[in-house]
This record gives structure tokens, C-alpha cells and sequence, in this order.
């Protein structure tokens, strides 16, 4: 079913995007059943139809969990998009890393942002508070000892929905801030 799927979608994203119809519609018999089960339907439901063990149905899963928090029967299909994401590498599921790993094209991604003169990171800092408002955010943080705030128009948190709701508390204390 996946490899229906990766064959399919793969090629398309590099190309104008088309409607969920017109992408249905360049499927085989086979590929609109695997668009049902894997589009169309909770994750959960084809998991559970073809898969016995609890402990392969949990490893499968992990593609559709990775960066977001939701479960295999999730309403929202948000754990759909998620596997389906990482089931299309190279319309075969292949992903490749870059040459030294992704640490060197996240040093890569730092290095043109830097030259940008636009742009300023700060690492080891503690973050204290997100204050979102309709024009952005206000972040404040502790770094070098000492309590700074930035205005950001996009804040991206890499932490659970519950340590970002302790961000965007309107009272905050030292208790509950995150690294």
C-alpha cells in the first residue's frame, strides 16, 4: 500500500499541487485502496486489520508519531499525514541523509541564515514565556544569566503540548520554564 502511495505522491511534489481528487484519480484499483486506508481513514484501522502483533503495530506507528502528538484512531487523520510523510522518500519510502549527517545541514541551514545579518541564535538559553498576539509572539528567556525578550513573528517550540502550555501561561515562574 505504501509503496501505491510513494509512487504516486512522490513526483507531485515537485510539480503544481493538484486537488485531492485529481491525485485519487491517478491511482490503480489497488492504490485507491491503499488512498482509503491510509488517507481516507484513521492509521489505526489498517494497523490493527493487518498487523497481529501489538509490538510490530507500535514500531509501524512511530513513522505516523514523530513531532506530533496524536494517536493511531486520531479524528483529525493528523497521524495520517505524519506516515504518510515518511513512507513517501523517493516514491519508494527511501529517505537519504545528507553527507555528514543532519547535524551538517542544520550547520548549513545556520551558516546562510547567519550571513543573512537577519537573523540571531542564542543557544543554552531557558525559555520562560511565549506571549503570542495577532502580530506575533514575545518570547522571554534566560541566557548568560540574565532575563531578555525578543519580538519574533514565528516562535517554533520543539517540546510537548504540555511544556508549551506552560509557555503560554499568562503567570510563569522559575518552576516552569524549559531549556
Amino acid at each position: 500500500m505504501q509503496s501505491k502511495l510513494a509512487s504516486v505522491i512522490w513526483p507531485s511534489l515537485t510539480s503544481p499541487l493538484v486537488t485531492r481528487n485529481e491525485m485519487r484519480d491517478r491511482l490503480d484499483p489497488e492504490g485507491e485502496r491503499a488512498w482509503q486506508a491510509l488517507i481516507e481513514e484513521p492509521l489505526g484501522n489498517v494497523i490493527e486489520q493487518l498487523i497481529s502483533d501489538d509490538l510490530i503495530r507500535g514500531v509501524v506507528f512511530t513513522d505516523a508519531r514523530i513531532g506530533v502528538s496524536t494517536f493511531p484512531d486520531d479524528p483529525t487523520l493528523l497521524q495520517n499525514l505524519c506516515f504518510l510523510y515518511h513512507i513517501i522518500g523517493r516514491g519508494t519510502g527511501e529517505w537519504r541523509v545528507p553527507i555528514g549527517g543532519m547535524g551538517a545541514l542544520v550547520n548549513e541551514l545556520t551558516r546562510v541564515a547567519n550571513s543573512t545579518g537577519r537573523v540571531t541564535f542564542v543557544n543554552d538559553a531557558t525559555v520562560k514565556r511565549v506571549s503570542p498576539s495577532s502580530t506575533g509572539s514575545s518570547l522571554s528567556f534566560d541566557s548568560d544569566e540574565k532575563e531578555q525578550e525578543v519580538d519574533a513573528r514565528f516562535v517554533l517550540c520543539n517540546a510537548s503540548s504540555r511544556e508549551l502550555s506552560k509557555l503560554l501561561r499568562e503567570e510563569n515562574n522559575g518552576d516552569e520554564s524549559i531549556t
